[in-house]
């Protein structure tokens, strides 16, 4: 008996083996891109970026009509060797002056919020979401920053 379940476990794999893909254009029928699980079909990527950004609050992308930007990746640093800090927001014109709404740190927060960004010495930070950031349609995509201690902010993400 201890024999033939041996050769039974032999012949009967543990793990299944994953489904395997041979068309993925067949994921757009999903809703699903074809080069990232976390983009949307039709979706476009985008990265934006400012340096040396102070305590103005600046547009990094400006907003699309009928789109919403989704943030992915956030990679920030200081110039300086003090740690600065930045909030990303959003609005509905240029540097966000109108209908001003804090996206991250923690949103629906007060437009004073701020989060830290690491001292010129060492290493930036990446955050990386799990689940995207999304702005409202149309939205411009903004960040402050502080005036002593400027950051350098690379946003990435989609617009869908």
């Amino acid at each position: 008996m201890k024999k033939l379940i041996a050769a039974l476990m032999l012949c009967i794999p543990l793990v299944a083996k994953p489904a395997e893909i041979t068309d993925p254009s067949s994921l757009a029928t999903l809703g699903i891109g074809t080069t990232s699980f976390l983009v949307p079909a039709g979706a476009t990527r985008f990265t934006c970026g400012l340096a040396a950004l102070a305590a103005s609050l600046t547009t990094c992308a400006a907003g699309i009509a009928g789109k919403s930007y989704y943030i992915t990746d956030i990679v920030v640093g200081t110039t300086t060797a003090t740690s600065g800090t930045y909030a990303i927001q959003t609005g509905t014109d240029a540097n966000c002056a109108t209908a001003t709404a804090v996206v991250f740190p923690a949103a629906p927060a007060a437009t004073s919020a701020r989060f830290q960004a690491p001292i010129a010495a060492n290493p930036v930070a990446v955050i990386s979401f799990t689940t995207p950031i999304k702005l409202p349609a149309a939205g411009y995509l903004c960040v402050i920053g502080v005036a002593t201690n400027t950051i350098n902010i690379n946003i990435n993400g989609y617009y869908y």
